[in-house]
């Protein structure tokens, strides 16, 4: 019978969620390994405008069928350089028009992306909507814990994540008699000092005064505070990769994510995508889209922009326990054959058969809430047949 299952989920459920702690390479040579082959995604892509940017992911694939991110530990190289440059991310910029090979080297491996470079001296005025929006959602300012509250914070108020851009830009640009916003001197805006923290702000600093971050928000006001005059939807949202499982030592990835809009234009916008982790004990996630595994695990990332919300998957599994040895146990039913084979994913050897008056009491407890009481425990003991449990 199905209840049978109950000695492996309650110990399963248990194992899972105990600290199996996720260790750390100690050097880049340990990080790296053996790779046979890496591959770099996206294979050819393009960079169209001033401000435009592409996230870079690169993957070792191994022998034992095990996959690992290798961005920030590979070396990048443009055979024209004049064309783009890439940071230790794997974020690349734009640098002038034109096309370039892209050569890409970590562990003695090699692979080439293609790139051409568009529009880098077009005139291109930020967009509230795509841009600064974003901005606001990324810093946190819009989130419920702030400015995104029902009753705002300190005085000022916005949507929650950005689902009211019409409010956010009144609020932003005429709330307060305008006094957040700076079209002369945007580096004295309330709205800037107080995300740089250079005035009073229970929030505190939200990014660095040079970041993308804050020159978008300068940029804009320097601009004359313009809503977009053809506001654009979003069609779709794409995050890759959107599903990985990190055997050890591999402990993080990162993620790049891409937005279709409605006008056709597709477009990087790992920067300005919120993270979020469903659970900071296993896996943590920064800004730039890096999870980071604390121990073994598996958790939803959760990816928002532009209002939309798309989720990727990621697991983490630790080093077997020394001695460790699947001991390959029966199974009952169709129930036995998923539970093991993720136990046996996950190194986690399931519990013994629990006895009779153990399982008597868990069944009443997970159906009724109470425990059996000693008739009912006697009762179930002196029961026979096959199918009593």
């Amino acid at each position: 019978m199905v209840w049978r299952t109950l000695r492996f989920l309650v110990p399963a459920m248990l194992v899972m969620a105990g600290a199996v702690v996720a260790a750390e390479p100690s050097t880049k040579s340990d990080a790296v390994g053996r790779p046979v082959s890496i591959d770099v995604a996206p294979r050819a892509f393009r960079l169209d405008g001033p401000r435009a940017t592409r996230q870079l992911l690169v993957t070792g694939h191994y022998a034992d069928g095990s996959l690992r991110d290798l961005t920030g530990l590979a070396g990048f190289q443009a055979t024209d350089p004049g064309r783009l440059s890439v940071d230790a991310d794997g974020l690349v910029h734009g640098l002038g028009d034109g096309s370039t090979q892209l050569i890409v080297e970590v562990g003695g491996r090699k692979a080439t992306t293609e790139a051409t470079v568009s529009g880098i001296k077009r005139i291109e005025p930020v967009s509230f909507r795509r841009e600064l929006m974003p901005v606001l959602s990324v810093a946190g300012c819009s989130d419920i814990r702030c400015h995104g509250a029902p009753s705002g914070k300190d005085g000022f108020r916005l949507s929650l994540w950005g689902f009211d851009p019409e409010f956010d830009f009144q609020q932003l640009t005429h709330d307060g008699l305008g006094r957040r916003t700076n079209t002369l001197n945007p580096d004295n805006s309330l709205v800037l000092n107080k995300a740089l923290s250079q005035v009073p702000h229970v929030g505190g600093r939200r990014f660095a005064p040079r970041s993308h971050l804050a020159n978008l928000i300068r940029t804009w006001q320097s601009e004359g505070l313009r809503d977009d005059q053809k506001p654009v939807s979003l069609a779709e949202l794409t995050v890759t990769p959107d599903r990985r499982v990190l055997k050890a030592p591999a402990v993080g990835q990162r993620l790049a994510v891409s937005a279709k809009f409605s006008d056709g234009r597709v477009q990087d916008v790992t920067r300005l995508t919120t993270f979020s982790s469903s659970d900071i004990a296993i896996a943590s996630v920064d800004r730039s889209g890096r999870v980071e595994f604390n121990r073994q695990g598996e958790v939803a990332i959760l990816c928002r922009f532009m209002g939309r919300l798309e989720s990727v998957r990621m697991m983490h599994i630790a080093e077997p326990a020394a001695g460790y040895a699947w001991p390959n146990p029966p199974e009952a039913n169709y129930v036995d054959t998923h539970v093991f084979a993720k136990l046996k994913m996950l190194n986690i050897a399931p519990s013994e058969l629990c006895t009779d008056e153990q399982f008597v009491r868990r069944l009443y407890l997970d159906l009724c809430g109470v425990l059996p009481t000693p008739g009912e425990v006697r009762a179930f003991l002196s029961t026979g047949g096959p199918d009593k449990r």
